[in-house]
Order: C-alpha cells, then structure tokens, then sequence
C-alpha cells in the first residue's frame, strides 16, 4: 500500500470514527482544509477519504458547498472502531520510524524508568497503578513519532480501550486479564528500544488481537467489518 493510500486510510478512519461516535452531528460541515490541517497530512488522502465515505452513505457530498454528515445510526460503544484506529496509526508509527531510524536510544533511560513501574503494579496486582504505567509506558514509546495528530491519536485510543476493559475488574481477575498485556508491553518496548520496528508490528497485531477478545459481541463486529482499505 502506497503512502498516500497510507494517509487515505487514517483520514477514512479518522473522520467514521468522528461520525460513529457522535462527535460530529448530522448536517456538520466537514471542511478540507481544517481536517487537512488536524490530521497533518496533505487534501488529497482527505478527498479522497471523503469520497469513499460518500460512497458509503456517511457523508453527502453537496456541490459547490462541500462534504456535510449525513444522517448515520450513532454507536453507544464504538471500540471496535478504536482499536482499529489504534492497529494503523500504530503501523503507520513505526513505518516512520523504521524509515527515519528513530533513535530510541534517546528514551531508553526514561522508558526502563516506567517499565520499572509497569513491573511493580503487576507483581503488586494494583489495577489502578497498572492502567497508569500503561498510560504512561505508551506515551513515552509513541514520543517519537513526528506527527502529532498520529501520536496522541493512538495514545488516546489504546487508552480509551484498555481502560474501558480493565477499569470495572476487580483485583481477583487481575492476572487473567493482565498477563497478556503486561508481556506485549515488555516484549514492544523491548524490541523498539533495539530499532525493530517491524517486529514491533508483530506484537502490535498480537496485542490488538488479545483486546479483540475482551470486547464485546458488538464491538467485535465493528472491528470485523469489511473496510475499504488494507490493514497493513
């Protein structure tokens, strides 16, 4: 997938994800210019997007006036839509890295730092510490990227997932539902701090994979859907 179909895919994603949650009413105005500017990529992929969207019944494209929301069923929960959002701005993430050789070097220090406390909220089985050094260890790991729109994006997303996931278990299921997060942090910052960007995206796919597994029959079915894009 060229870089431009890249770009196309995280606006496409972007602005469903916008419209399904309920963050742009119906009859909004999509303008080109200011989404261009926000997701820092170039009107193209944007236009682009807008079309397929139009396509598919999201958005109504009105001549002369520009792209507006059309009327769409808004989800309560839409994590589906999160988690895949979250899978390719990770990908594109370290796509830049990988291309740029991002010198994690720069982080190591602080990163072990935050490690040190992602090992001490498992070995204590405190969910709240957890969550925090999550927050924490993925801020830091997605520090690097250059664009800012991607970087907090994926942040916000891999947070809003694990937290909706892991906030309401009480400690007696801690272990069963953090072990397998707790060993694809290790195993991501691991492997970025020694440039393997692209096992990286292994242990993003096995990480999106297990979060898969926690949402709900719905949510699953969001994230099943057959997009006009490629993942990867």
């Amino acid at each position: 997938m060229g870089k431009v179909q890249k770009l196309e895919q995280v606006a496409y994603l972007y602005i469903r994800r916008q419209v399904l949650g309920g963050e742009w009413s119906d009859g909004y105005h999509i303008v080109e210019s200011s989404l261009s500017d926000h997701l820092d990529v170039s009107r193209s992929p944007v236009r682009s997007a807008l079309r397929v969207l139009a396509d598919e019944g999201t958005v109504q494209d009105i001549p002369y006036r520009g792209y507006f929301v059309k009327g769409v069923d808004k989800q309560d929960s839409h994590l589906g839509l999160e988690l895949r959002f979250f899978q390719v701005l990770a990908y594109r993430i370290l796509d830049h890295m990988e291309k740029h050789a991002s010198k994690t070097w720069q982080i190591t220090d602080r990163l072990n730092h935050e490690l040190d406390k992602l090992d001490q909220a498992y070995v204590q089985e405190n969910m709240s510490d957890f969550i925090t050094a999550v927050d924490h260890v993925s801020q830091l790991a997605l520090s690097l990227a250059a664009n800012d729109f991607m970087k907090k994006s994926c942040q916000n997303s891999l947070m809003t997932i694990c937290q909706h996931v892991l906030a309401n278990q009480d400690n007696q299921a801690f272990k069963e539902l953090t072990t397998p997060l707790y060993l694809y942090f290790k195993d991501f910052n691991r492997l970025l701090l020694q440039g393997r960007f692209i096992d990286c995206k292994v242990v993003i796919d096995l990480l999106s994979a297990y979060l898969y597994q926690l949402l709900s029959d719905v949510d699953q079915a969001e994230y099943d859907l057959k997009l006009p894009y490629s993942l990867k």
